[in-house]
């Protein structure tokens, strides 16, 4: 498949890294299948308003103010069968609304980077209600059960363990394809670097630290780490990405005053994989996009407060690989760690060479050469809505 096709691809807003993977995922396709239609969708604007609403304002409050509560929920639900009595119920989520628009626009594939809508999608090809290729993206480094599910077609994976796994589980090797978690194809471009130091107002020969905020939570506490980095004797560059939360921006503002060395604070930006390209270092949540992105530019990092559930998981592959550090909680660890990394060049080096190692160059392009490649395959003649 050289080009055309119509691709539907569905995330869901718990986060915003399931729809960075959505968007990664068109940007592929539209990149290897040109005159290819690809559109994005979150899938629970199928659903009941108030209902998607209201999950997903407790699904993030239980992130900020019980992490424990979902890392338990997580783990005890980690192995529960695609065909349980739960998923017969979270099948039928936005299910009516959802089969509508799917034979008003018939499209030649469907891919998703959330559970839900890969249960619902596998529900109705069980039914006989719908028959074309149905493709999972997995976002994190662990396997949970809520991903798998008996009539999909396809699964993407970011590592050869995850194939592994899955095929100890039953799923057909043929079924598993190992693209990497997909980011967007500007994480993969190569850009003239000393033209971002230029535009940035950095110096190429300082060392440079990204913190990464934006996650509920995450930058608690962390003024007190950078105005300890911004006044530190060595040398460094310091920015700090605060995203949508305006008001860690002002408080960065305000407190980060006094500086030795060059600290930018940003808010959200778009910019992300050009701040990835002129730093040394990163400090990051575990969220599976954010260090896919951050292992496409070979960037070592240092994972602070992962949450439990995949995040403990994603921490572990990154920390065991050797191109990140944890860090669980304290600040002032927190920054003993960045500067002990920026004092020791060859332990960064080192790092970003086991970044450079696990990293799946070009995930969301070969993930469309792949979804290409299994609509070809694929009967249209069987094919209904």
């Amino acid at each position: 498949m050289s080009s055309g096709g119509k691709f539907l691809v569905l995330y869901a807003s718990f986060g915003s890294g399931h729809e960075r993977a959505a968007h990664a995922v068109r940007d592929g396709i539209l990149k290897i299948h040109p005159g290819a239609q690809a559109d994005v969708l979150d899938y629970f604007l199928f659903t009941n308003p108030t209902l998607y609403n209201l999950v997903r304002k407790t699904y993030l409050q239980s992130l900020r103010v019980a992490p424990g509560l979902w890392g338990r929920f997580y783990h005890r639900t980690s192995h529960v069968s695609g065909r349980s009595p739960i998923n017969k119920i979270l099948n039928k989520i936005g299910r009516k609304n959802f089969i509508d628009y799917l034979c008003l626009t018939t499209p030649d594939a469907v891919i998703t980077t959330y559970p839900v809508p890969a249960g619902v999608l596998s529900d109705l090809k069980g039914r006989g209600l719908f028959n074309t290729p149905v493709v999972t993206a997995i976002t994190d480094f662990g396997i949970h059960s809520q991903w798998l599910h008996p009539h999909t077609d396809l699964y993407l994976v970011g590592t050869g363990l995850m194939k592994e796994n899955l095929v100890e589980r039953g799923i057909p090797a043929e079924k598993i394809f190992v693209s990497g978690i997909p980011v967007s194809p500007v994480f993969n471009e190569q850009p003239d670097k000393s033209s971002l130091y230029t535009k940035l107002g950095l110096n190429p020969a300082i060392p440079t630290v990204l913190i990464l905020g934006g996650a509920p939570g995450f930058l608690t506490g962390m003024t007190n780490v950078c105005s300890r980095l911004a006044q530190a004797p060595v040398d460094l560059q310091l920015l700090v990405v605060c995203g949508r939360d305006t008001g860690m921006y002002n408080e960065f503002l305000n407190t980060v005053k006094t500086q030795r060395n060059c600290v930018k604070i940003f808010p959200f930006v778009n910019n992300i994989h050009e701040l990835m390209t002129v730093s040394d270092l990163a400090v990051t949540k575990a969220g599976g996009l954010t260090v896919s992105e951050a292992l496409a530019k070979r960037l070592p990092m240092v994972i602070f407060r992962p949450l439990p559930g995949q995040e403990e998981e994603n921490t572990r592959y990154l920390t065991e690989s050797g191109a990140a550090l944890a860090v669980k909680t304290e600040t002032q660890q927190l920054a003993d760690t960045i500067l002990s990394l920026i004092n020791e060049p060859p332990r960064l080096k080192a790092m970003a060479a086991a970044a450079d190692s696990i990293r799946q160059a070009d995930s969301a392009s070969r993930a469309a050469q792949k979804i290409g490649s299994l609509m070809n395959n694929f009967s249209r003649s069987s094919r209904n809505y």
